[in-house]
């Protein structure tokens, strides 16, 4: 079930940033992520944390909740 939290979760953090216009950050995370899978292991940074950066808890629950009832 962790697994499918953590999904939801990322979906909800996704329409959040479309919802306020920062799809920049989507393509940014995007285009690290390609960089950062070139390095060894031990040098790899997750930078899908940026993705969930401009938001709390509440407000990704909150999507969750409206995305379930609408």
């Amino acid at each position: 079930m962790a697994k499918l939290g953590d999904f939801i979760a990322f979906k909800a953090a996704i329409e959040l940033l479309k919802d306020r216009g920062k799809e920049s950050v989507i393509k940014s995370v995007y285009e690290g992520a390609l960089t950062e899978i070139q390095k060894p292991v031990e040098e790899m940074k997750n930078l899908v944390r940026e993705i969930y950066k401009p938001f709390t808890t509440e407000e990704i629950s909150a999507k969750f909740i409206d995305a379930e009832i609408g």
